[in-house]
C-alpha cells in the first residue's frame, strides 16, 4: 500500500548531520554520472537502503532516459523508466497485504525482494525530471529526519541537474558560435557552387545531430537539384518540378517548418520515410529581394528524437549566410565568365595589332625603295637634266613629284606611328629652349611667305626632356604645319614654353579658323581630317595630328585642345622634365 509522506517532522536524528557532509559533494558534482554516485553514496548514508534506484528524463524532449541503480537490477530500472507516474511525487511503498490486490510497483519491488521502498522526486521548476527510489528487504520505519534527508538530497539533486544543464548548454551555445565562426571563415573561401551546397548540408546535419540531410537549389525556378548527406548510396533524389514535395512549399512560401511526425504528413517522400526519418526540418534560403534560391532540409532517424527552436534558429542563420554565399558564388562565376571572354577579345586583338603592325611595317618597307626612285626621276625631269620639257609635260611633272612626295611622307608617317606605339625611340637629354627656337627660326621664312606673324614666348632656360629629338621635332612640325594650314593672312602663330612642377608645358597656338565643337573630340583619330574653307592647299595624310599623340605618350606626357571657330586653336602639351 501506498502512504503519503508527514507534512510536519521533527528536527532530530542523525540523518540531517550525516547529509551535511555529502551536500558538498552533491552540489559541486558537474557531470551527472557523478551527481548520481554522490546521491546513491547520500542515501545509503542516511537512509541505509538495501538497493537504490535512480531515474531522470532529459529535457528539451529528446527521449534521453538516465538511469542510474546500487544492489538492483537493469530490469528493475528499465521498468521504473517506463513509469513516470512512479516519480510524480514523494510516497512510501509497502506490500500489500493478503486481502489487498497488488499492482505493478508491488510486483517489480517482490522480484527485487523489497518489502517497502520510499520515492524521492526530482522536480525542477514545476517539471519532474525523474526521482530516487530507495528500498529495504524489510518494513522498515523511516524517521521524520531520514524521510526529510532524502527530500532533500532529491532537492540537491534537481538543483545540481539544473546546473549541470545550464553549464551543458553554455557549452553547446559556445561550441554553436565557435562552429558558426568557423561555418562562416570557409564558406567565404568557397567560390564553387557544388562545394557550397556541400557543406552547408553537411554543417547543417552536424550542428542539429540531424542523422540525414540534403541541400535543395533551385534551377531555373522550376526545378529543385539536391545535395545530400548521409542517405543510403542506393537512394535516390530525383529533382523536383516546382509544386511537388515539401520542398517547394518551403520554397514558395517562404517559412521555416519543424515536424515531429514527418512520416504522416502528406508531402512526406516515401523513400525518405523508408529510410527512418521521424523528425524533419525544413528552411527556405531567401535573398534580401525575398526570392529563394533554395532549401535545407534535416532527418532524425532515431525514434523520439526531434528538432526544437534552438535547432530552428540555428538552421535559418546558416540559411542566411548560405544566400550571400550563393549570390557571390554566381557573381563570381559570372565575373570568371566575363574575363575569360574579355581575355580572349584582348588576346584577338593583339594578334590583329601584331598583324596589323607587321602588315604596315612591310608595305611601308616595299614601297619606300619605288617610291624614292619615282620621286628621284620626276625631279630630274623637272630640273630640265634630261632636256627641256614641254609646258603640259612639265606640269604632269611636278604633279608626279608632288603625289610621290606625299606618298612618301605617308609612309613616314606610318612608321612614326608604329615606333611611337611600341616606343622604339632613341633617348637623350635634350634642351627644350634650343629645340623650340631652332623650330621658330626654320619656320620665319615660310611664315613671311604666308603673311604670317610668329612668336615665341620662351625662357631662357628650362629642364631638359628625355627622349628622341627626330620625333619631337617631327611632333612639333606637324603641329606648326597645322597652324600654317588653318591660319590666314596677318594671323598670328605662337609657341610659349614654362616649367610648372618639374613639368613642361608647352603651347602651340594659333589666331586661325578654329575647329568645330562637333569635331574636336575626333582630331587625334588616324586620318581624320577636318575640311575648312580657308585651309591652304597642300592637303595631308590625315596622320598629323593622331601621330603627334602618339608622340606624346610615349614620353609619358599628355596633349589636350582648346579652339574657338573664328577666334583660333591652342594644343597643350606637358611634358616630364628628366629627372
Amino acid at each position: 500500500m501506498v502512504q503519503p509522506m508527514p507534512t510536519h517532522l521533527p528536527e532530530s536524528g542523525q540523518a540531517l548531520p550525516q547529509l551535511a557532509e555529502a551536500a558538498h559533494t552533491i552540489l559541486s558534482a558537474t557531470r551527472l554520472p557523478d551527481l548520481w554516485t554522490a546521491v546513491i553514496n547520500a542515501i545509503r548514508t542516511t537512509l541505509k537502503p538495501d538497493a537504490v534506484a535512480i531515474c531522470y528524463y532529459a529535457p528539451d524532449s529528446l527521449g534521453q532516459i538516465d538511469v542510474y541503480g546500487y544492489n538492483i537490477s537493469d530490469r528493475f530500472l528499465k521498468r521504473a523508466a517506463s513509469q513516470p507516474a512512479l516519480w510524480r511525487k514523494n510516497q512510501i511503498i509497502t506490500a500489500p497485504k493478503e486481502e489487498e490486490p497488488a499492482n505493478p510497483t508491488h510486483y517489480m519491488l517482490q522480484q527485487e525482494s523489497l518489502a517497502r521502498a520510499t520515492v524521492f522526486p526530482f522536480v525542477a521548476q514545476d517539471t519532474l525530471q525523474g526521482g530516487i527510489l530507495a528500498g529495504w528487504q524489510t518494513a522498515v520505519s523511516l524517521t521524520p529526519d531520514q524521510l526529510e534527508a532524502g527530500r532533500l538530497v532529491a532537492q540537491m539533486a534537481a538543483a545540481t541537474i539544473q546546473n549541470i544543464n545550464l553549464f551543458a548548454a553554455q557549452a553547446r551555445a559556445l561550441q554553436r558560435e565557435q562552429q558558426l565562426n568557423e561555418f562562416s571563415r570557409t564558406l567565404n573561401e568557397l567560390q564553387d557552387l557544388p562545394s557550397i551546397l556541400s557543406y552547408v548540408a553537411e554543417i547543417a546535419t552536424q550542428l542539429t545531430d540531424a542523422n540525414r540531410g540534403k541541400m535543395g537549389l533551385i534551377v531555373g525556378e522550376q526545378v529543385m537539384m539536391f545535395y545530400p548527406v548521409n542517405f543510403p548510396a542506393d537512394a535516390i533524389l530525383r529533382p523536383l518540378s516546382r509544386g511537388q514535395g515539401l520542398p517547394w512549399t518551403l520554397a514558395e512560401s517562404g517559412q521555416s517548418l519543424i515536424l515531429n511526425d514527418y512520416a504522416n504528413h502528406h508531402q512526406a517522400d516515401p523513400e525518405i520515410v523508408a529510410a527512418g526519418a521521424s523528425a524533419f526540418l525544413g528552411v527556405p534560403i531567401l535573398v534580401w529581394d525575398d526570392q529563394c534560391l533554395g532549401t535545407i532540409n534535416l532527418f532524425k532517424t532515431t525514434p523520439g528524437h526531434r528538432f526544437n527552436q534552438r535547432d530552428l534558429e540555428l538552421v535559418e542563420s546558416l540559411a542566411r549566410q548560405t544566400a550571400v554565399a550563393i549570390k557571390n558564388s554566381r557573381l563570381y562565376a559570372e565575373y570568371e565568365q566575363r574575363t575569360s571572354s574579355l581575355a580572349s577579345a584582348l588576346m584577338r586583338q593583339e594578334e590583329m595589332d601584331r598583324l596589323k603592325n607587321l602588315f604596315v611595317q612591310n608595305i611601308s618597307h616595299e614601297l619606300r625603295t619605288p617610291l624614292g626612285i619615282i620621286y628621284g626621276h620626276a625631279e630630274l625631269l623637272s630640273s630640265g637634266a634630261l632636256g627641256e620639257l614641254a609646258h603640259g609635260q612639265k606640269d604632269s611633272i611636278e604633279i608626279i613629284a608632288r603625289r610621290a612626295k606625299m606618298l612618301t611622307n605617308l609612309v613616314n608617317d606610318l612608321n612614326a606611328l608604329l615606333a611611337a606605339e611600341t616606343q622604339e625611340f632613341r633617348r637623350e637629354l635634350i634642351d627644350p629652349v634650343t629645340l623650340l627656337s631652332k623650330l621658330v627660326d626654320d619656320y620665319r621664312l615660310q611664315a613671311a611667305e604666308y603673311e604670317l606673324n610668329i612668336t615665341a614666348d620662351l625662357p631662357e632656360e628650362a629642364p631638359f626632356v628625355h627622349g628622341d629629338l627626330t620625333n619631337l621635332r617631327r611632333m612639333f612640325d606637324n603641329l606648326m604645319s597645322n597652324a600654317f594650314k588653318f591660319t590666314p593672312s596677318g594671323g598670328t602663330i605662337t609657341l610659349r614654353l614654362k616649367t610648372v612642377d618639374k613639368n613642361l608645358h608647352i603651347e602651340v597656338s594659333d589666331t586661325g579658323i578654329g575647329i568645330p565643337a562637333e569635331h574636336l573630340h575626333r582630331i587625334f583619330e588616324r586620318f581624320y581630317q577636318v575640311a575648312g574653307d580657308l585651309a591652304r592647299p597642300q592637303g595631308g595624310t590625315g596622320l598629323g595630328l593622331a601621330l603627334v599623340r602618339e608622340i606624346v605618350n610615349a614620353h609619358h606626357g599628355q596633349i589636350t585642345v582648346e579652339s574657338q571657330q573664328g577666334a583660333g586653336t591652342t594644343f597643350h602639351i606637358r611634358l616630364p622634365a628628366a629627372g
